[in-house]
């Protein structure tokens, strides 16, 4: 195994705390990821768009109409076991070429492809924001030109939602600087700066593989996952805080590991920084605060720069809960408004632990808007009734333990096993600012089965490469091993309890996919050590061999050719 010059603090050899807390991460994710891994393989939700002579109600099938419906779908678990072995196949075999790449250069051709291809996505779709992404994009436009309409005690939508006021004030700032370029006629620059964001989040994820795993191999895959990956490319015409915020937030959670491992307080401003950020864009990257805090707590005691370490953990909290306050702050002097509380987090748990018109804990306006509405928007009201809705439901759920258990696997498969994460339905649904070109035309259209397809196939391959990644956390003494991990395990957890919706599961998503070639080259040793006395498994996993054969069947075709 090639590796990387050690870092400056080993944490690479836990001691007993840090042992079991990635073990307990492990096993707990381990269990999550089998499930969805094994039903990854037997079945698969879509999203489509159901009208009224294609519902179907009854006792095996139900399909209700609308424009956000979830569908549930068996597949041939034969072709999936084939095309899974076959994806691992077509990796370890190119592992030989790609591993030689410097790791500068894998994040050079990352980058520049994800930005090249992502931008042609974004010209050829030419989406235009419709309903609350375009409720967040206009609202930008409007406050540059000193226009607070949006904010008036009539318009509900940011008083009740005030913490979108974060992403509001991130495309603000770049509809200032389009402005400089000359007048602003539509958004696309907008989706260019996801696409831009995008390819950063994946040169920072290689390069914290770097400093994590020590092998320069799991970055080459890592690098290679990303350049196969079609899901986040597309989702990236979506506007909506995901990708900005994932951004910062894997910048974030980068900047920990290099505080954490090269124990250089420098790095320590440039993670608070990113965190909030990435909290003040999405509030859902709170779940990234409370890992960094997490992580960095466990770490403490290996480490012992107790002084340093809380001084970090207390200014990421600091800033990261007060940006959004700030911000609402911002926005009210401007437009000299109160604009009240919010819609408080129980209704949103209320919501989630609920059934929807589509899927379980999808969104439903009766459970957030309705009874905030009816609390006369007071937050303390409407915190009680949700509270008495969960308790009336969490009794429900005890007393029907059947209804409880396909409650809840529906609405995990339903986020985590809709495997496009609804990146194909927003771009199928939204309004366009002209014609789509023939790329995204043929994916929306006469191509979508096939794409959908592919992006099931890669899901499933990263599920699993996640599962065998997981098995090694359990033996490899590295506790930053885990670090997505537990990232991913806190968007479980929230998105279980809260609203679900498939598109949510996206930005961890792309997390599953840098920690998923970790796992492809943990199941490559595994494998590689089993193939000693086979010669077909030998080609694939050993690569002295594989030179050996090549090199012989080269000097056969020049014998021959001298002869």
């Amino acid at each position: 195994m090639t590796k990387f010059k050690k870092s400056k603090v080993n944490l690479n050899h836990d001691n007993k705390f840090m042992s079991i807390a990635r073990i307990t991460v492990a096993v707990i994710m381990l269990a999550v990821m089998g499930i969805l891994t094994a039903q990854s393989m037997l079945g698969t939700s879509d999203m489509q768009i159901v009208m009224e002579e294609n519902v179907v109600d009854n006792i095996l099938f139900r399909v209700r109409q609308g424009w956000e419906t979830v569908v549930y779908y068996s597949d041939d678990v034969f072709a999936n076991a084939i095309w899974l072995i076959c994806g691992f196949t077509f990796i370890s075999l190119l592992l030989p070429l790609i591993k030689k790449i410097p790791i500068w250069a894998q994040v050079t051709i990352t980058v520049t492809w994800t930005i090249m291809i992502g931008t042609i996505w974004i010209f050829s779709s030419n989406l235009s924001p419709t309903e609350d992404s375009y409720r967040v994009t206009q609202a930008a436009l409007s406050a540059y030109n000193s226009d607070f309409g949006f904010l008036a005690e009539n318009e509900r939508y940011f008083r009740n939602y005030s913490y979108q006021l974060g992403y509001v004030f991130f495309n603000e700032f770049f509809v200032r600087i389009a402005h400089i370029f000359g007048p602003v006629e539509n958004l696309l620059f907008l989706e260019v700066i996801n696409v831009f964001l995008l390819a950063a989040a994946y040169g920072a994820l290689i390069l914290m593989n770097k400093h994590i795993f020590n092998d320069e191999r799991v970055c080459a895959v890592t690098s290679l996952l990303f350049i196969l990956a079609a899901q986040p490319i597309i989702f990236c015409s979506f506007l909506y805080g995901f990708i900005p915020g994932l951004a910062f937030a894997v910048y974030g959670l980068f900047f920990m590991v290099l505080y954490l491992k090269k124990d250089k307080i420098i790095y320590a401003p440039f993670s608070v920084i990113c965190t909030a950020l990435a909290v003040m864009i999405k509030q859902n990257y709170l779940i990234v605060l409370v890992a960094v805090c997490c992580i960095t707590f466990t770490a403490m005691f290996k480490r012992r720069k107790f002084i340093k370490d809380i001084i970090y953990i207390a200014s990421a909290v600091a800033l990261a809960v007060s940006v959004n306050p700030a911000v609402k702050s911002h926005y009210e002097k401007r437009a000299d408004v109160d604009l009240g509380e919010s819609i408080p987090i129980t209704s949103w748990i209320s919501m989630g632990l609920h059934e929807a018109g589509n899927a379980p804990g999808w969104y439903s306006p009766y459970f957030t808007i309705d009874i905030f509405s009816q609390s006369e928007f007071n937050p303390d009201k409407a915190s009680e009734k949700s509270m008495e809705l969960i308790e009336e439901r969490l009794d429900y759920f005890k007393e029907h333990p059947q209804y409880r258990k396909e409650f809840f696997y529906k609405k995990f498969m339903s986020q985590w096993n809709e495997t496009t994460y609804q990146s194909i339905w927003n771009n199928q649904i939204r309004q366009n600012y002209k014609p789509r070109t023939s790329l995204a035309e043929w994916v929306c259209t006469d191509g979508e089965d096939t794409v959908k397809q592919y992006m099931d196939y890669f899901a499933q391959l990263i599920f699993a490469a996640v599962f065998v990644g997981l098995l090694a956390c359990l033996k490899n003494k590295n506790f930053l091993s885990v670090t997505l991990p537990v990232v991913i395990l806190g968007g479980v957890i929230y998105h279980i309890l809260a609203e679900a919706k498939s598109q949510y599961a996206m930005p961890y998503f792309i997390l599953m996919i840098g920690f998923g070639a970790y796992g492809i080259i943990a199941a490559y040793d595994y494998f590689g050590k089993k193939a000693e006395n086979n010669k077909l498994a030998k080609l694939i996993f050993n690569h002295e061999y594989l030179s050996q054969k090549l090199s012989a069947v080269m000097t056969s075709k020049n014998d021959k050719k001298g002869q």
